[in-house]
């Protein structure tokens, strides 16, 4: 094999195959269904540049930024949740300020957080997923 077509060869083993993202769906109070999935590193690129907040200003007169972690775990939230019977997005970025207005352990909230937690760092066989979970968050009272 010469070295283009080893080149070519990894090249398709690598970003050239087509890789299902991994996925987990949360059952809500009230049997509601949500699948988390996992974004793509653009999206992750994306939700964490939106996340940044002004936090003062440098010593050239510059706006520091640093990431706001509420608005990070929410973007991803946004970013990574569909209807599970549909494939179409739960939230729409426009959501964002409702979100931030919740409280900080909102029981879906909290466990969809946890869901992109999991679908963003579980290893599967050659990054692909080894199997679809369930999870279920308790009943708000």
């Amino acid at each position: 094999m010469d070295k283009k077509a080893k080149r070519d060869a990894l090249r398709a083993a690598t970003i050239g195959m087509s890789v299902r993202p991994r996925s987990e769906v949360v059952t809500l109070a009230g049997d509601h269904k949500i699948e988390v999935r996992e974004i793509s590193y653009g999206a992750r690129e994306n939700v964490q540049k939106r996340a940044q907040i002004e936090a003062g200003i440098d010593e050239s007169g510059r706006p520091k930024l640093d990431v706001s972690y509420a608005r990070l775990n929410l973007l991803l939230v946004i970013e990574s949740c569909f209807d599970p019977e549909t494939g179409e997005r739960v939230f729409e970025p426009a959501d964002l300020d409702a979100m931030l207005a919740l409280p900080a352990e909102s029981s879906f909230v909290s466990a969809l957080v946890e869901a992109c937690a999991r679908v963003s760092s579980a290893k599967g066989d050659e990054g692909r997923p080894t199997k679809q979970t369930e999870t279920s968050t308790p009943s708000a009272s």
